[in-house]
């Protein structure tokens, strides 16, 4: 069908419904972003062009949504669609397709697709400082998602060079206290317990923790998930010399899941949300 006129009070409202998805995806309403996001797409589908830009915005949305609430192979559908889409409107190396291809490369490290998410992340960091050198912090973001794929790979040197450099360059560029900084901490704190290197873990937990509670306020889940890790790891550290651990390895992410299963239970909140390009500059916009 025929796309509706700019002013249009419908496309608008639509418009705003998907901005709204993405609000809920930031605050960890999964459902019931995918609730709204899934109603907003079917009728932008109905009254829009195949190719506007808002269908696809919001299937860019609806897709992260199911990723981080654990429906990889929907979201992985949709994310092909939209890097075809965007391969169509401009190219491989556009900005768009980049982002595209960071997102899906997400999806394929649930889904436990390492070797084809540590390629993704690689290209795209290869195009960007080659098509876009004047937008770093997305350079940045890629970074931090390409080094939770070596940690799960059990490249933790690796994993653990990469993400310091994450962190100096988003402190550069956003900050100590911004919510793009403490994520990479965050990830670098899931890095040193991959390594055994509990005591680094505690104290850069700590500081996640009293960041993301300053920036996000104490209700906010990446507080609550900063504030369950910290405890966990508390607990694992008081009771490791009561246990016989020294044949436990965890030098990588199923190692990991069996310390702290061994040391607290299977109820440990392991890792935390990743987030795409669009996801961090979601931080950014809310919060600056």
């Amino acid at each position: 069908m025929d796309d509706q006129l700019p002013g249009d009070s419908t496309v608008r409202m639509l418009e705003a419904q998907s901005a709204l998805g993405w609000i809920l995806i930031l605050e960890g309403e999964l459902d019931e972003a995918e609730e709204i996001l899934t109603s907003t797409l079917e009728r932008q589908r109905m009254i829009l062009k195949k190719d506007n830009p808002s269908i696809w915005m919001t299937t860019t949305n609806l897709a992260r949504a199911l990723s981080m609430n654990g429906q990889y192979d929907k979201a992985e559908a949709l994310q092909l669609d939209v890097l075809a889409y965007h391969r169509r409107q401009s190219s491989s190396h556009s900005p768009d397709s980049l982002n595209a291809m960071n997102n899906l490369a997400l999806t394929y490290r649930h889904q436990g697709r390492l070797i084809e998410a540590e390629k993704m992340f690689k290209d795209v960091l290869a195009e960007w400082n080659d098509t876009d050198p004047t937008r770093p912090s997305l350079a940045l973001t890629v970074q931090n998602n390409l080094a939770l794929v070596l940690k799960d790979q059990g490249a933790l040197d690796k994993a653990e060079k990469l993400l310091k450099s994450t962190i100096e360059g988003n402190k550069a560029r956003f900050g100590d206290s911004h919510p793009i900084t403490v994520t990479s901490m965050d990830s670098l704190f899931l890095t040193y317990i991959a390594q055994d290197r509990l005591e680094d873990a505690k104290e850069i937990g700590a500081k996640v923790e009293k960041l993301f509670r300053a920036v996000l306020g104490d209700k906010h889940p990446r507080f609550l998930s900063a504030s369950r890790q910290l405890r966990g790891l508390q607990r694992s550290i008081e009771r490791r010399f009561d246990r016989n651990l020294e044949h436990l390895q965890i030098d990588d992410q199923i190692g990991t899941r069996a310390f702290f299963r061994s040391n607290i239970g299977s109820g440990f909140l392991f890792d935390h949300d990743d987030y795409g390009i669009d996801g961090m500059y979601g931080f950014h916009k809310c919060n600056r």
